[in-house]
């Protein structure tokens, strides 16, 4: 990208760009360094030329000691100078929000409006993108914010002297009550099994219109489910909508150029088309869009878990929902208050009553 001064520089800050948020940096900070980095490339540019001005040159006369003009000489203008005024940039004068937040233990894909481009948020929201998360989850341990650095409510732990992979064992830690789970509006389409080792494993998850202490929550009551504990060891985002990795600008590439260069990039992908409003949802056909409560769905995840991931089936109805997120043929739900225990799957519109 070509500017030739801090000014112009200045008026290209006006879009969207996309980040790589890194994992224990809280987001107020992440906006932080960013106005601390635009700045500072901001200033090290030409903002300023510095100005001369025409200055009177004076004699004293001899005899009566009044001062008399004999000329002008070209001087500074260190009234306007650039070490006088200081920089010219200042941090307020940049307004960097994230389009959706991750939390602290959370790192990913994170949007970033900036300037002009803050107007634009409540349309990237209506839009309703899909997103992606890879969870790294450990069984046997539950604690109080779901993460593993949280405190141990807790554990499931080796009794009786029962084998741990016997069915015996099992029995045993089946034992006890299930926490009761609360309601959000989070909505979740997908949730692959991708390794299983021991007490660790690791999901992907498809969601709309979450959170990341919805998704946390979600774990924990898998784990219950497994007639164990869980709790999250990392929350990575892989996917906001049409952004991925590719897209996403890591912690060194956090420049005034390289911002630049992304915000023109993310325009071309954030078009009319694809910000438009999707498909919404109203009445169901019971018959073609069942409603599995959240039992049977843990279950059917919590199935997928006792079994090898590598000989786990693909469903081809998720295969065209990752080949194009912002598909015509994608149905989102209309009601925001939706209970996150219904899975809602993808089906063919022509079987739904579609606005």
């Amino acid at each position: 990208m070509v500017y030739a001064n801090a000014s112009q520089a200045f008026k290209l800050l006006n879009g969207i760009f996309c980040i790589h948020k890194p994992k224990g940096v809280a987001m107020d900070k992440i906006v932080a360094m960013l106005k601390r980095y635009i700045i500072k490339d901001l200033n090290n540019l030409e903002s300023r030329p510095v100005k001369y001005c025409k200055k009177p040159v004076f004699i004293e006369e001899e005899n009566s000691g009044d001062l008399i003009e004999i000329g002008r000489v070209t001087a500074i203008d260190y009234a306007q100078h650039p070490l006088v005024l200081g920089p010219f940039f200042k941090e307020y004068d940049i307004e960097i929000q994230p389009i959706q937040k991750l939390e602290y233990n959370s790192s990913g894909i994170c949007l970033m409006a900036i300037n002009d481009g803050c107007d634009s948020i409540e349309a990237v929201h209506k839009s309703r993108p899909l997103k992606v998360y890879r969870a790294e989850c450990k069984l046997g341990r539950s604690t109080l914010n779901y993460w593993d650095t949280g405190k141990i409510t807790e554990k499931t732990t080796y009794v009786c002297g029962a084998p741990i992979q016997s069915q015996e064992a099992y029995e045993i830690a089946s034992r006890g009550l299930a926490r009761p789970k609360e309601d959000s509006s989070t909505i979740i389409y997908k949730a692959e099994c991708l390794q299983l080792e021991k007490s660790h494993f690791t999901l992907e998850i498809h969601a709309v219109n979450e959170i990341d202490e919805h998704l946390c929550g979600f774990i924990d009551d898998l784990g219950v489910r497994l007639r164990s504990s869980a709790c999250v060891s990392s929350l990575n985002r892989l996917r906001h909508g049409v952004f991925d990795s590719d897209h996403s600008l890591l912690m060194k590439h956090w420049t005034l150029s390289n911002i630049i260069r992304n915000i023109v990039w993310c325009a071309k992908l954030l078009t009319p088309e694809t910000l438009k409003l999707p498909h919404l949802l109203t009445t169901l056909d019971q018959t073609a869009l069942p409603r599995l409560e959240q039992s049977k769905y843990i279950e059917t995840v919590a199935s997928d878990l006792d079994n090898d991931p590598d000989e786990s089936s693909n469903d081809q109805e998720f295969d065209s929902l990752n080949r194009g997120l912002l598909n015509e043929d994608f149905v989102r739900p209309k009601n925001l208050r939706t209970r996150p225990e219904l899975l809602l799957p993808l089906m063919d519109r022509n079987t739904l009553d579609i606005d």
